[in-house]
């Protein structure tokens, strides 16, 4: 489980790139509902199973950053154990 201060950097980095990305992928997937809905499962420190009680499976997008959170938060998974959620998001950052 991270420390409440890597959580509270975690938060602070999600909602500084969140204003630096297009608001809509290319997808038309909402970018910036699901950095919320991440920040939302780190302030909540929320399980998986809170999340598949909280958030629509069908919901594909929001459903799967959700959970990335979660993984995140329990430093479980691959790719998420050395970096970080909002670092995973600044490859979207727009250079206007």
């Amino acid at each position: 489980m991270r420390t409440e201060e890597q959580v509270q950097q975690e938060i602070e980095a999600l909602k500084e790139v969140k204003d630096k990305i297009p608001k809509r992928s290319a997808f038309g997937d909402n970018n910036h509902r699901a950095i919320e809905v991440q920040i939302t499962v780190l302030e909540r420190r929320m399980t998986s199973s809170r999340v598949y009680q909280v958030y629509d499976p069908d919901d594909d997008y929001i459903f799967t950053n959700a959970l990335d959170a979660v993984d995140w938060l329990e430093e479980r998974g691959g790719w998420l154990e050395s970096t970080s959620l909002a670092e995973d998001w600044r490859e979207l950052i727009r250079d206007d």
